[in-house]
């Protein structure tokens, strides 16, 4: 009997564990409602608008805005604007509502607003030709390559995102994208002699502005060479 209980809490764990997983790839995917998602290192501003509807504007002394999420925790700023930077990747919650400052007990009610700020991504490339340095002769000619990205979020959260990507051909500091090349793998056929660079840029699939190049990585982009195979050398012979 106790063995039975020991496996069905742990079924019960992996299955919790499984909800809590599910990949989100648009805002109605998170475990709780959210007006916005951001990416990490913008400016988040939010305004608490004045307008009460059929042309009357409602015009408080002052406006109260509570961090929910960080404890309750009221804010310095008193307009109906908050500006705020520097945000930790996550959940955010902040409340508003006005007030007028010559009557204690005139205040509106608080109005929610819950946004989520994405961590940014480290995206490298592996290559299958990583073994030998990705550098080949021109006798293994034609080459088949396969590419693979992998996306980390630099900052550890407890959700799972969906990530969208695009290969691009680089040459001569320009990159093209590459058509249909949108999987997080990517099969290169070298038919020619010299150098060919490739990167991925991948994105949220909640938010596709939120896009990180691998190319700003230390293994992002990846350079396939193949040079020609050395001629049989002539040998000169000279006495003096």
């Amino acid at each position: 009997m106790k063995k039975t209980l020991q496996i069905s809490m742990f079924l019960l764990i992996v299955s919790a564990y499984r909800v809590s997983a599910q990949q989100i790839n648009a805002k109605a995917d998170f475990a709780q409602p959210v007006n916005e998602v951001v990416c990490e290192g913008l400016t988040v501003t939010l305004t608490a608008s004045t307008d009460a509807g059929g042309g009357l504007v409602y015009d408080p002394d002052k406006y109260e805005w509570i961090d929910v999420t960080n404890g309750n925790t009221q804010v310095a700023e008193t307009s109906n604007t908050l500006v705020l930077n520097g945000l930790l990747p996550g959940m955010h919650t902040f409340r508003v509502r006005g007030t007028v400052t010559s009557e204690s007990t005139c205040t509106g009610e608080f109005e929610e607003f819950t946004f989520y700020v994405l961590p940014a991504l480290d995206v490298t490339v592996a290559s299958s030709g990583d073994a030998n340095g990705n550098i080949f002769c021109s006798d293994e000619l034609p080459l088949t390559i396969q590419l693979t990205a992998a996306v980390t979020p630099k900052t550890t959260v407890s959700e799972v995102f969906g990530y969208t990507y695009q290969w691009y051909k680089v040459e001569g500091g320009t990159a093209t994208a590459i058509s249909g090349a949108t999987s997080s793998t990517y099969t290169v056929n070298a038919l020619a002699l010299g150098t060919a660079t490739y990167k991925v840029v991948s994105a949220y699939r909640v938010d596709g502005s939120c896009a990180f190049d691998s190319s700003a990585a230390s293994a992002g982009a990846v350079n396939i060479v193949v040079k020609p195979r050395p001629v049989k050398p002539t040998i000169t012979f000279t006495k003096s």
